[in-house]
């Protein structure tokens, strides 16, 4: 059978796991009111598409969450672009730049695997 460790030791594991998560509670605290402030400076809306909080202002983690959902669901001029199939042909206008060209093409190949996570 196996002994159990002094008391002490337990004691003292014990004491230093409550001051670890009483740091980690300020410092998480800390930092919602960081977020908290830098929104409220923004003042930005929660559109009226949101599924929840809408037209609210965005001032808290929350609402910010809820800001990304609509800006994630709804798809931006950028992205649309992005995946049109005459996007990479626009790299290079001039006839100058017709090497220059090609290798826009292949980047643009490159990266368009990146970009399907973007919403349809």
């Amino acid at each position: 059978m196996a002994s159990l460790p002094p008391l002490s030791v337990l004691r003292r594991v014990g004491g230093l796991t409550v001051a670890a998560g009483a740091l980690l509670a300020v410092a998480g605290s800390g930092a919602w009111f960081a977020v908290t402030k830098q929104l409220r400076a923004e003042k930005i809306t929660v559109p009226g598409n949101a599924p929840i909080l809408a037209g609210k202002t965005v001032q808290d983690p929350v609402t910010a969450y809820v800001e990304a959902v609509v800006i994630k669901a709804t798809p931006s001029a950028a992205r649309v672009d992005a995946r049109s199939p005459t996007s990479a042909t626009r790299c290079a206008p001039s006839r100058k730049a017709a090497k220059k060209r090609a290798s826009c093409v292949v980047r643009a190949r490159r990266l368009r695997p990146r970009l399907r996570f973007a919403p349809r």
